[in-house]
Parts: C-alpha cells; structure tokens; sequence
C-alpha cells in the first residue's frame, strides 16, 4: 500500500503546476517580447505618461507673459424722464410746461496691452516651468526603468523555480528508486527498517519542499501576469551579456551622471528652485505695460413736449425732438506699477526658494556619493556572481559523479541507502545554488544597467519604438 501510494505521490508531483488559463491571453516565452508587453501596455507605465501629458498645457500659462492682451468692454444704460412746471391762475398766458423722454448710451470699446518690463518674472516663471515638466520626463524615465527591471526580476523569479522544480521532479524519480532499493532489501534482511524509514521521509521532504517551489512559481507567474499582461508558459533561458564595457567604475560614474534619471531630476529640480528665486527677486521690481484704448459711445435720445405751440419752449415738430450723440476716444501710454510693500510675501518666496535649492544642491551631492558606491558595488557583484557560476556548475558535475559512485556502492554492498540519500541532497542543493547564482548575477547585470541609465528600449534592442513626450509638449506650447 505505501509502494502504490508513493507511486500516485510520484505521479502528482511530476504534474506541472501553472497559472489558471484565461482566455484570450497572449503567452510569453522569452524576456524581450516580456519587456516590450510592459512597456507598451504596462499600468503603472501608461498612467506616469498620462500625467506628464496633462501637465504640458500648464506651459502656456508662462508662454502667454509674452503676448499682449486684448481685452473688448460694451455697456448698455438706458434712462427716462418726465418734468412738469405748472403756473397757478386761469390767464390764458399762464405757462403750463410738461416734458419727457428718454435716453439710451451704448458704449464699447478695445484695450490692448503689452508688457515691456516686469522684472524677468515671466523669462523666469516660463523656465521655472519648463524645467519642472523635464522633470517629470525624467520621473517618467525612472519609472519605465523601474517596471522593466521588475519585470526582469520576476522573469529570473521564474526560471529560478522552473530549475528548481525541474531538479526535484529528477531526484523524486531517485528518491523513489532508493525506497524501492531499501524496501526490497529489508524484505530479505539485508536492510534495517531504519533505513527503510529513512528513505520514506526524505521522500516525502524532497516532495514537501517541491510544493512549496510549485506554489512560489505559481505566484511568480501571477506577478509576471501583472507586470505584463501575458502568461508565462516554459520562459526561455536569458543569454549572457557581454560585461566587458560595463568594468571601468569611472565610465560608468560619468555616464550615469548624464543618463541616470534620478541624477537628472534632481539636477532639473535644482535649476527650477533657482528660476524661481529670480521670479521672486524680479515681483520686487516694478512692471510696466504699453496700452492702446480705444472706446465709442452712442447716446440716442427723445424729448417729448406738445407739438407747435409757440408759447411753450418745449414744443416741437410733432411733439417729440430725437437727438443722438457720438463720440470716440482714443488713450495711449505706459502704465507703470510698483509694489513698495506687500507684507513680505515677495522676500518669503525669495528665501523659500533660495532654500529649496540648497536642500537640491546638498541632495545633488549625496546622490553622487551614493551613484558611485553602487556601481562599485554594481561591477563587483556581476564578477563575483559569474565566478559563482562557474564554482556551483563544477559542483554539479562532481555531486552527480559523486551520486552514480554512491549508487554503484550501495549495490556492490558497501553503501547504505542513507549514504545514496545524502550524495541525492547534495546533488539537489548543488543544483538549487546554480539556480541562484544564474537569478543573482542577471539581476546584478539588469540592475546596474538601471543605475547607469541604460535600462531602456533602445540599449536592450527591443522591436519597439521608445516613448517620447517631446512632439507633444512642443504641439502643446504653439496652442495659443
């Protein structure tokens, strides 16, 4: 019975363990076609571009400082009137007036200015500006860089526990030979119960651990899923990149001063708090604008009063007298307007920005130090994990001339199934250690790639065009 329910156990755990299907999902077999799904169609990826989209058109604000303003006024007023003067008597030359009307002004006019000084604030406040949406591309940068490289993490993630369960799938099959071995054995004396036992659980320990790699796979391939939408079905082994240009520390340190997104932002950061210093500096100077007014009135009126009577001065032609009057008025000149106090807002934004690029400046500096460090440390660790490599490959190939000895031992009588065990979890943890030598030196690789700045579409050569928001920000400045 334990024979036959080893066997189903075998059998299990041999089965491949994979993500639930879901239709209509496109798998993936090698890193570049991973790389390319992220980039294009990443979350996190598209909603950083959005962002950087939707804050172009705050430019305009800064680029309109440099046009005049044309401003149209129209006014409408409209008044009436009535007046009675009345004598007292009966004398027919008593003068008994009475008069009314109305009238109605209609005015409009232009006003156009333009600024001939203001003290660099809309130079400055239009580069303070500019520099915080670079800012943003650089941000960007960091964040596509910081997916792919997630992306990389979770494919290696998964070939670790491909490897992983591939090695303790072969030493099931061994495991259950060597059980075999003892079992029989036991049955005509030639093995201890003991031994027996001990076959059983190292057995079931080696399929325990099996599971929980299973099960770590499974999860991988759901973040992989995440990361790029696609399946992971058997990932393709990543071929070994050529480090021989990424071994000088100060190449290296000047390239990723110039390309590392995180050193630019800063940078750009820096540049921005000290443009808005100068537009603080320059609100304490005056400003003056050229202006051209023209305006135009209309004042059409009715007087009413009787019609033809001689003795009444408010008489007229058919009872009613219609007049209108039009003028036009044409200013020019120069305005000029200086703040001398303003509760000291002007001097507080002065200092706070002065501040503020100190604080970028002294941030500027730490980077640096810490920029350099990691790539030191970056170089060595892709050295120290390919001669890893080589050491755990080596072990291999001596742990299974090792198991095969041990094999033929046991069988000739002079080795216990404990000893075969022993030289099969060698072999395993010899097997489990290139794994992780393979996942830590491609991740050393990948990620000084992110330090220098070169974890990008180009430098890996994807069949994908790099995004750019440069053609968009230039279409967003001319939509004045």
């Amino acid at each position: 019975m334990l024979r036959f329910v080893l066997s189903c156990a075998v059998g299990f755990a041999c089965c491949s363990y994979s993500a639930p299907k879901i239709s209509k999902i496109q798998s993936c077999r090698d890193l570049k076609t991973a790389l390319e799904a992220a980039y294009q169609n990443n979350g996190s990826i598209l909603e950083a571009r959005q962002n950087v989209l939707a804050n172009h058109d705050k430019i305009t604000q800064y680029l309109a400082g440099f046009k005049p303003t044309v401003t149209f006024n129209a006014g409408l007023q409209k008044s009436y009137n009535s007046i009675s003067n009345t004598e007292a008597g009966n004398s027919p030359n008593s003068n008994n007036q009475s008069t009314g009307g109305e009238q109605t002004q209609r005015t409009y006019g232009v006003r156009g200015e333009y600024n001939i000084f203001e003290g660099g604030r809309t130079i400055h406040g239009f580069k303070a500006q500019d520099t915080q949406i670079r800012s943003l591309w650089a941000d960007l940068q960091s964040k596509e860089q910081n997916v792919l490289l997630e992306v990389i993490k979770s494919y290696l993630d998964i070939l670790y526990y491909q490897g992983v369960c591939k090695a303790y799938r072969a030493a099931l099959d061994q495991y259950k030979r060597a059980y075999d071995s003892a079992f029989e054995k036991h049955k005509v004396g030639e093995e201890a119960l003991t031994q027996v036992k001990n076959a059983e659980a190292e057995y079931n320990n080696a399929l325990s651990i099996l599971h929980q790699n299973e099960q770590q796979l499974i999860q991988s391939q759901n973040n992989f899923y995440q990361l790029t939408g696609l399946e992971a079905q058997d990932l393709q082994s990543v071929d070994f990149p050529n480090v021989q240009n990424m071994q000088n520390i100060e190449r290296l340190f000047e390239k990723a001063k110039d390309k590392n997104p995180n050193i630019l932002n800063v940078i750009l950061q820096h540049k921005s708090a000290q443009y808005e210093k100068r537009t603080a500096e320059g609100s304490m100077l005056p400003r003056a604008d050229l202006f051209v007014q023209v305006n135009r009135s209309e004042s059409p009126s009715r007087q009413d009063g009787k019609a033809d009577d001689p003795k009444n001065q408010n008489s007229f032609p058919g009872g009613q007298l219609f007049t209108n009057l039009f003028q036009t008025q044409t200013q020019f000149g120069i305005n000029v307007k200086w703040t001398l106090y303003d509760g000291g807002i002007a001097r507080s934004q002065r200092r706070l920005a002065h501040e503020k690029s100190m604080l970028s400046r002294v941030t500027l500096n730490k980077i640096f130090q810490q920029l350099r460090q990691n790539i030191r440390d970056g170089v060595s660790a892709i050295k120290i994990y390919k001669d890893n490599i080589e050491v755990q490959k080596a072990q291999i190939d001596a742990r299974k001339v090792a198991l095969e000895a041990t094999i033929q031992e046991q069988n000739a009588g002079t080795k216990v199934v404990l000893d075969v065990l022993f030289a099969q979890k060698f072999l395993l943890d010899a097997e489990r250690g290139y794994q992780e030598a393979l996942r830590s030196y491609f991740v050393a690789y990948y990620t000084l790639l992110s330090i220098v700045g070169d974890l990008t579409p180009t430098y890996l050569k994807l069949g994908i065009r790099e995004f750019s928001p440069l053609d968009h920000y230039e279409q967003a400045k001319k939509r004045l």
